[in-house]
């Protein structure tokens, strides 16, 4: 395995991971296609810009049913579908266009990344790092809100907020 698989198991498994909270997958996902098409557009790669934006509409059409109440779910085969293809738009991005730096890539995948590498750090010697817990971000941000709002709202409106609260992430 290169360097490149290493990013392409990544971000497919990183897009899982913070496929938690209502939109917070969708935002992400549809952010990092959306810069790729715009990036493959500035740098005159219609293949990959149509591809990229695409994905990015097919994204937004999950999220309008997803967010804020999860009408519907990406669960495991939307999450590491959509990871795994926007992991190699970015390799391609990266093959096909000298000028564009694989760390700016990476960057696109920012928030999902961080989140898989806080929980491998976390686990790392705590327990193995392939069982599940409920200490990823997202589920950390929504129990401080819970604390902080208890009895004052239901965690139906508390999944969508943690979102928000996120999304600049």
């Amino acid at each position: 395995y290169g360097p490149l698989d290493a990013e392409q198991r990544g971000a497919t498994i990183a897009f899982n991971l913070v496929d938690g909270m209502n939109g917070l997958f969708a935002i992400s996902g549809f952010a990092a296609a959306l810069c790729l098409s715009w990036l493959a557009a500035s740098l005159g790669n219609p293949p990959l810009m149509i591809a990229s934006a695409l994905v990015a509409a097919a994204i937004l059409g999950f999220f309008v049913l997803n967010f804020p109440f999860g009408l519907v779910f990406a669960g495991d085969a939307g999450a590491y579908t959509i990871g795994f293809v926007l992991a190699w738009l970015g390799i391609l991005l990266v093959l096909q266009e000298p000028e564009v730096s694989p760390w700016a890539v990476q960057l696109l995948f920012f928030w999902p990344m961080t989140d898989m590498f806080v929980a491998l750090w976390r686990r790392r010697t705590v327990r193995s790092a392939m069982l599940p817990d409920r200490l990823h971000m997202h589920q950390l941000v929504l129990r401080r809100l819970e604390a902080r709002f208890s009895g004052r709202m239901r965690r139906r409106m508390l999944n969508p907020l943690t979102t928000l609260v996120l999304t600049p992430f």
